[in-house]
């Protein structure tokens, strides 16, 4: 906690330099990355002289696309020679990506990139009102009394962990009782407190900040959360490669998601060409991360889609913005045609206009079709014969059927409780391009 305090008054300003300071310290990181990479790691050496790429090359930050992508597969089968020669493998911090859409990666981050990351989340949080002596409530598959910091004896860091398989008349007691300030939710799960408490018409439960995380929430999600607590929520995109990447602000003049621009570069480029893309074109989401020396990530392919801005916020901060964060990139399945196509983010821009759905997840079928399972407002019925006329012009003639859903707990989500867009049925064969 002291750590990351000292990191955060590091940092805690750096949203308010001047566009030349940012430009200045962020060059002068990535070169002192890339040369550190290339010197202290056998992968990038080896990499770079593949490509007859030196160093002293990247004089500009646009000299960043000179060099080549790289992916979770590629960090995979480079095993420990992606590890700088400076750090023992002992002393680092493991992890590991969750691997529900796919390939799972084995994460090594210094203990100072952990903290600093942890001082950038906690700066996101300040920035929109957190301050440490609230109470927050958090939605975490651990025990609600097992978790005790010596923090909460200070009145500081006091937090309520909810377990999201506690029945949801004891989760909104909790809440009524101890009345936290400040939510840390999955959309999927705090949607579903806040449908249960509208309704049951319960009053009385009034954060002052709610900040959802580690899922792709779409609009619906965001605006019946808003209804039901009245304040609206900050949406932050992370990774579990870089921790918190970019957030949506609270404050209606912030448009897209603020980049944290001075620990990582952001690019969203063409998949195919590896160029950028042009504004409000989307394309994959390329992150270079300024923080964890131990295991640099240089233009590593998230395989997120992003749609880009390059204009600025109107909040004021110096950070460059996104405009969205549209999703993953998606699951094969093989057409009529014999061909594989993609089945992404564009499916959910078909469903989610229909005001009456208030969530859907794709279920990929060992029969090389699609099931749309719906949650409607009321229960309702749709037109399903044009919705599934729009899936199948969109996907290259797959058919797909509409199954309606009673309650969001009868959709399929990842052990770790996050919900997941697209599912496949066993026997199904996953895509290796996904995450």
């Amino acid at each position: 906690m002291l750590r990351q305090a000292y990191y955060y008054l590091g940092i805690k300003n750096n949203p308010w330099m001047s566009d030349d300071e940012l430009r200045h310290l962020r060059l002068d990181r990535l070169t002192r990355l890339v040369r550190h990479a290339y010197e202290t790691t056998a992968f990038y050496k080896g990499l770079y002289d593949k490509y007859q790429l030196a160093p002293e090359a990247i004089r500009s930050l646009d000299d960043l696309s000179h060099l080549p992508i790289i992916d979770k597969n590629i960090v995979n089968c480079a095993g420990q020679d992606i590890i700088s020669d400076k750090y023992a493998l002992a002393s680092l911090v493991k992890d590991r990506t969750s691997g529900t859409t796919g390939v799972a990666v084995d994460l090594y981050r210094s203990k100072a990139s952990a903290d600093l990351t942890g001082a950038a989340k906690f700066r996101i949080d300040v920035m929109n009102g957190f301050r440490p002596w609230m109470k927050t409530a958090n939605w975490f598959l651990r025990s609600i009394k097992d978790y005790k910091k010596f923090s909460h004896i200070l009145g500081l860091n006091r937090q309520l962990m909810i377990a999201p398989d506690t029945p949801m008349e004891e989760q909104v007691a909790l809440l009524q009782e101890q009345q936290p300030e400040a939510f840390y939710c999955y959309p999927s799960q705090l949607v579903r407190v806040a449908r249960y408490i509208l309704d049951n018409e319960i009053r009385g439960i009034r954060p002052k900040l709610v900040i959802l995380h580690s899922e792709n929430s779409q609009r619906r999600e965001r605006e019946i959360i808003e209804k039901c607590f009245g304040v609206r929520p900050i949406n932050v995109y992370g990774a579990r490669e870089f921790g918190t990447v970019a957030w949506a602000g609270g404050m209606a003049k912030c448009e897209g998601l603020h980049i944290n621009a001075d620990l990582l570069i952001l690019e969203i480029v063409n998949p195919d060409t590896g160029e950028q893309v042009g504004e409000g074109e989307s394309g994959h989401i390329v992150i270079t991360d300024f923080t964890n020396l131990a295991r640099p990530l240089i233009r590593y392919d998230t395989r997120d889609i992003g749609m880009a801005t390059y204009q600025k916020c109107a909040c004021g901060t110096c950070f460059p913005v996104i405009k969205e964060v549209l999703g993953r990139s998606g699951e094969t399945i093989r057409l009529p045609s014999g061909e594989e196509h993609t089945i992404d983010f564009g499916i959910g821009r078909l469903i989610m206009p229909i005001d009456e759905i208030e969530q859907y997840q794709v279920i990929i079928t060992a029969r090389d079709s699609l099931i749309i399972r719906i949650k409607t407002t009321g229960g309702v019925r749709i037109n399903e014969a044009e919705l599934c006329e729009l899936i199948r012009g969109h996907c290259g003639g797959i058919h797909s059927e509409i199954q309606y859903v009673d309650s969001s707990d009868e959709f399929v989500t990842a052990p770790s409780g996050k919900f997941l867009e697209f599912v496949r049925e066993a026997g199904t064969e996953q895509s290796a391009s996904s995450e």
